[in-house]
């Protein structure tokens, strides 16, 4: 995972925001984790949210 800190908000008194991003290597763990979990759901049962990875970035 890498990360940046954004701009400091300093008029807000707010300290800078943290992004974060998966490397390549975080992806595929993350995906095989979640192949993991999908294989231990009861057949028939809606996944939770609906939504499917289409192996395209978020961003």
């Amino acid at each position: 995972m890498r990360n940046h800190a954004g701009e400091t908000s300093r008029a807000a008194g707010r300290p800078a925001r943290r992004y974060y991003r998966l490397t390549g290597d975080g992806v595929r763990a993350a995906r095989l984790a979640l192949a993991e979990l999908r294989a231990l759901a009861p057949e028939g049962r809606p996944s939770r949210g609906g939504a499917e990875p289409t192996g395209a970035p978020a961003w």
